[in-house]
């Protein structure tokens, strides 16, 4: 593909979004549509996979993601590789038809965001949320054993620690993002209402003190049969004119919203590591005007590679950098090579 901007056009359902689902796979071992990997196998057949040649800073290397059911492996230039070391091989986001979730879904869905772009900052937080969910089975395991208080905090100390870790980089990723992510919003969307954001821990209310008030929750989580404190049940406020943006947002307000999220944590990252991350931009320009959908691709062609899918030949014409792609039937053909 090319370096800028990469086009894929073609006619609604002949597989535009296939072609860019299984880009971001590739590099994240995800899809941005399908709940598992599983799910990306074409019907009736056993498996897919998926290969391709990243290249950063001059170095250049062969990823590939084989799937079967109940089975993924991943092969770094021609090796077998653990899952760690495979996903921090490159830096992308998605903005997806899906992404109004960060606003509209449940909490996790923006913890899981805050999680990506801290792990885009420091690798060690891939690594720490890996650890902390380990942690998080063995304490629900005790409470379902009903185990003693000593045996539970005896799991909770190492805990607690990876996750106050967790939150205090999921705040500062949010504080750093936060400029970014209000500069756009302003510029694509100043006739919406002033937007805020509010990291919330659940029942720690002094940061100051936060594992030794995650432990001193240790008697009622027993009594009680479930964790009542931790990274995994905190939640990421969104505000839209004052008001909870779930409740007041229109559809289209939250697609603004979750646009200038992703937006601004390619900005940061590429200010942070030096890096502009792959930014993958699916449907991005439904309920979009043109004046506005200009202003977005002017900021995507800034920087780093971009790959976006349209069904309108008519948008790319005001771009005369770019690659362009048709996608017909599954069939990917190259129609104009920008570099």
């Amino acid at each position: 593909m090319g370096s800028g901007i990469n086009w894929f056009v073609g006619n609604n359902g002949q597989g535009k979004t296939s072609v860019l689902e299984a880009a971001y796979a590739l590099l994240t071992s995800r899809s941005f549509r399908a709940s598992t990997l599983s799910e990306m196998i074409c019907h009736g057949h056993p498996r897919c996979q998926m290969e391709g040649s990243l290249e950063r800073n001059g170095d250049k290397a062969w990823m590939a993601l084989h799937l079967e059911q109940g089975r993924t492996r991943r092969r770094l230039s021609g090796k077998p590789c653990d899952t760690l070391t495979y996903v921090s091989q490159a830096k992308i986001l998605a903005f997806t038809r899906h992404s109004v979730a960060l606003v509209e879904g449940g909490p996790e869905e923006r913890r899981r965001f805050l999680d990506r772009v801290a792990a885009h900052l420091e690798n060690q937080h891939l690594a720490n949320l890996g650890r902390y969910r380990r942690y998080k089975q063995q304490l629900q395991q005790c409470l379902g054993n009903g185990s003693d208080l000593a045996l539970y905090q005896s799991f909770k100390h190492g805990w607690a620690a990876l996750s106050e870790q967790l939150v205090t980089r999921r705040q500062a990723a949010l504080k750093s993002l936060m400029p970014f992510v209000l500069d756009y919003f302003a510029e694509w969307f100043p006739d919406v209402g002033a937007l805020t954001f509010q990291y919330r821990t659940r029942n720690v209310s002094d940061l100051g003190q936060y594992q030794k008030r995650l432990l001193s929750l240790s008697a009622r989580e027993l009594l009680q049969k479930r964790m009542l404190g931790g990274a995994h049940l905190d939640e990421l406020e969104i505000s839209l004119g004052g008001q909870d943006a779930r409740k007041v947002a229109s559809a289209g307000q939250m697609r603004a919203v979750a646009m200038a999220l992703v937006f601004g944590a390619r900005a940061l990252i590429h200010k942070t590591t030096g890096i502009a991350p792959i930014l993958v931009l699916d449907d991005a320009d439904a309920e979009l005007d043109r004046t506005r959908w200009s202003k977005v691709m002017a900021v995507a062609e800034e920087a780093g590679q971009t790959l976006v899918s349209t069904s309108e030949y008519a948008i790319i014409r005001g771009f005369e950098r770019g690659t362009v792609f048709k996608v017909d039937t599954g069939t990917v053909r190259l129609e104009r090579d920008g570099g």
